[in-house]
């Protein structure tokens, strides 16, 4: 099985308000436009097997906030705030904390060789977009659409993040709550007051909770089927493998997706929405 990561965020840019629209869920290829669907090839949405998935948060934190505690208190409320969703049997757990930090799938041997990760890049932001508040990089098996990995990167290198109600510059649960959509395989709405709407100003907390749009999409894409999701036993500290050869090739996304077992890295952003204002 190969799979295909992509990073997965919100698009700077000013959408036009639609009269009609709903939820959008990332598909492994397009009928159109950047990621075309080859010869005979149907689109799937992308999406976890499993009806329990579990991520990590890096121990590294960030400098931004001084409390260990109310970093990771922010990211759980996030993740959180999608589990809450009822008409739907999936379920996202925190397991604890890692000192992996790589986002991407990594290919080991045993059931131990990859983690769902939430890492702070306080240094090294690896992308061209310095305006991004984070990136979501999600690994499929195009073939099918089955997630295999999807991790969080935020970039506290270019940006200062905060929790609470007070002195909001970025707003960590604004911020990972519109990512978890993205690592559950949905992508933008075009519904501004949405959680998956492409961007957003500093300062912002709306996106904290969920719009019925974003409701809407996770009832698609995990619909009820009367099953209780099983959660597995994990470690609740997740060691990073040592000697893990990174495999595979990345593109630009103004490359051509490529076929056969290549991996291919789309890189959008999800971070300031610019507004032209009237004076």
């Amino acid at each position: 099985m190969t799979f295909k990561p992509a990073a997965i965020a919100g698009l700077i840019a000013i959408f036009a308000p639609a009269s009609v629209s709903a939820f959008v869920q990332t598909m492994t290829c397009d009928a159109s436009g950047q990621y075309q669907c080859g010869p005979g090839e149907t689109p799937k949405p992308v999406r976890w097997a499993d009806r329990c998935v579990h991520y990590y948060v890096n121990e590294a934190h960030t400098a931004d906030i001084s409390d260990d505690s109310r970093t990771i208190a922010a990211v759980q409320r996030s993740f959180t705030t999608w589990n809450e969703v009822e008409g739907t049997e999936f379920l996202i757990e925190y397991a604890g904390l890692t000192n992996e930090d790589r986002a991407e799938h990594v290919d080991a041997r045993g059931p131990e060789g990859n983690a769902n990760v939430v890492v702070w890049r306080d240094t090294d932001w690896p992308y061209a977009s310095r305006t991004a508040f984070a990136i979501t990089s999600v690994t499929f098996d195009p073939g099918t659409g089955l997630i295999a990995d999807a991790d969080i990167e935020l970039n506290s290198e270019s940006h200062r993040f905060t929790t609470g109600s007070e002195g909001v510059i970025v707003d960590v649960s604004n911020t990972i709550t519109h990512e978890v959509g993205h690592f559950l395989g949905l992508d933008h709405t075009a519904i501004k007051e949405a959680t998956m709407y492409g961007s957003a100003p500093e300062g912002e907390t709306e996106k904290r909770s969920l719009h019925p749009d974003d409701v809407a999409g996770l009832m698609a894409t995990y619909p009820a089927v009367g099953i209780v999701p099983a959660c597995p036993d994990v470690p609740d500290y997740f060691e990073q493998p040592q000697g893990v050869e990174k495999k595979g090739c990345c593109a630009t996304a103004t490359s051509p997706a490529p076929s056969g077992g290549a991996f291919l890295l789309l890189l959008a952003v999800f971070g300031i929405l610019h507004r032209r204002r009237d004076r």
